[in-house]
C-alpha cells in the first residue's frame, strides 16, 4: 500500500462512515456468537494501522501481524503492543493456537491467497472462525485498487471456493454496500474515463459534504440490519464472510 494511503487510513479508520460500517457488520456477527467476555485468542491478519486491534481487544488477547514496517509503525502509534512482523504465507504461530482470525480486507493483497487461507486453517483451533471482508467484483477495479496494491477482487462463489478447498465450512457469506453499488460503479467508471495523469489515490481522498456522509452512513446502517439477522445481499461493493474450522 502507498505510504500516503497508510497516513490517510490512520486519520480515518476510526471515524469514516465506511470503516465504521464494516466494523458494525463484524461486531454484530460476533454478538450473535456470544463472543463478549469470552477471552478469545485472536489473530488480526495484515493489521494495517491497528484500528481493528483496538476494536476487538474486548473479546480477548489479540495479536496483529503484518509484513510492512509502516503498518506496524502506525499500529504502535495507535497504542497496539502485541505486534509481529511476518509473512502471512508462513505464519509464525503454532498449530491450533487461535480461536479467531480476522482477515479484514487483506486477502486481495496476497500473492497466493489459497496458501494464506491454508495457514489460517492450520493455526485455528477446532471450531475456530475466520472472519473475512474483501472487495467484490473485478468490474469495479479502479485507481482505488491500484493505490491499495490490490491483486484481485472477489465474488461470493470464489471466496467460498477457496475457503472450502482449504477445509473450512462457510457459516455465512454476504455482499455488503449493496445500495451504493450502482452509484460507486458509475463513479469509478467516470473517474477512470477522466483519469489523465492522476496519481493513484484511493476513494477515501474524495471529501464529501458532511450531510452526504451522514446520509451514506445512514444507508449503511440500514443495510447492516438484515445482515445482523442473517439475511445476505445478492450483490454489493464488498464481501463479508465467516468460515469455521470443523
Amino acid at each position: 500500500m502507498e505510504q500516503i494511503e497508510f497516513e490517510k487510513m490512520y486519520q480515518d479508520d476510526r471515524s469514516h462512515w465506511w470503516y465504521l460500517s464494516r466494523q458494525r457488520i463484524i461486531i454484530n456477527y460476533m454478538k450473535r456468537l456470544n463472543y463478549e467476555d469470552t477471552n478469545l485468542r485472536i489473530l488480526d491478519l495484515a493489521c494495517a494501522c491497528g484500528a481493528n486491534l483496538d476494536y476487538f481487544s474486548k473479546y480477548g488477547k489479540i495479536i496483529g501481524i503484518d509484513i510492512s514496517s509502516e503498518s506496524l509503525k502506525f499500529s504502535k502509534m495507535n497504542g497496539s503492543s502485541l505486534l509481529v512482523q511476518g509473512d502471512a504465507h508462513n505464519l509464525p504461530f503454532d498449530n491450533n493456537s487461535f480461536d479467531l482470525a480476522l482477515g479484514i480486507d487483506c486477502l486481495e493483497h496476497f500473492k497466493n491467497d489459497t496458501e494464506v487461507i491454508g495457514q489460517v486453517y492450520r493455526l485455528l483451533k477446532r471450531e475456530g472462525r475466520f472472519v473475512v471482508t474483501t472487495p467484490a467484483y473485478m468490474q469495479l477495479w479502479s485507481v482505488h485498487d491500484e493505490a491499495y496494491h490490490h491483486l484481485r477482487r472477489y465474488t461470493a462463489s470464489k471466496i467460498r471456493e477457496i475457503l472450502v478447498t482449504n477445509g473450512f465450512t462457510v457459516e455465512f457469506c454476504t455482499y455488503w454496500t449493496f445500495y451504493l453499488l450502482p452509484l460507486l460503479y458509475v463513479f469509478r467508471k467516470i473517474r477512470k474515463l477522466f483519469r489523465l495523469n492522476e496519481n493513484a489515490k484511493s476513494d477515501f481522498f474524495f471529501k464529501l459534504p458532511a450531510l452526504i456522509e451522514k446520509c451514506l452512513s445512514l444507508v449503511q446502517y440500514l443495510e447492516s440490519v438484515p445482515i445482523k439477522y442473517g439475511f445476505p445481499f445478492p450483490c454489493g461493493v464488498n464481501l463479508f464472510c465467516v468460515a469455521i474450522k470443523k
